[in-house]
């Protein structure tokens, strides 16, 4: 698990490490870059078995994971996810956009999705949208 520097940005209170998920080396590699730069922990897969052995020994705050996964996908990756750790945030990162994302989201336990291609500051944006979402969460838990 690497660290960053830099404190957390304030407005995504909540969230400390990530777990970023891709197949792409260099989007895993990038990702890493900018969000230790911005203070998270961060810990990278390559695929959703290596994703879900991490959230069994690591505590994660936010997933974020590409859904065009080699065998198990994002949207099993994020359902199983979900059954072991129904407070964690999870967002998905893809190049499709059906019409029927918001239902698919919704059915997969995925609380945001940033379509590709992507800039890293609707990253940061919705990391804080999914800070929100955590804290409702949370408050409603209690």
């Amino acid at each position: 698990m690497t660290t960053g520097k830099d404190a957390l940005p304030a407005t995504a209170k909540g969230i400390h490490t990530i777990l970023v998920v891709d197949d792409d080396p260099s989007i895993r590699q990038i990702m890493t870059d900018l969000l230790l730069l911005d203070g998270y922990e961060v810990t990278t897969a390559e695929d959703a078995q290596s994703a879900l052995h991490i959230l069994e020994q690591h505590a994660v705050d936010l997933l974020i994971t590409d859904l065009g996964l080699p065998l198990m996908d994002g949207w099993d990756l994020a359902v199983a996810a979900r059954r072991c750790h129904p407070q964690l945030g999870i967002m998905a990162i893809s190049s499709w956009q059906g019409k029927d994302a918001p239902n698919k989201m919704a059915e997969h336990g995925i609380d945001l999705m940033v379509w590709k291609p992507f800039r890293f500051d609707q990253i940061r944006q919705a990391i804080v949208q999914t800070a929100g979402l955590l804290a409702a969460r949370a408050a409603d838990a209690r």
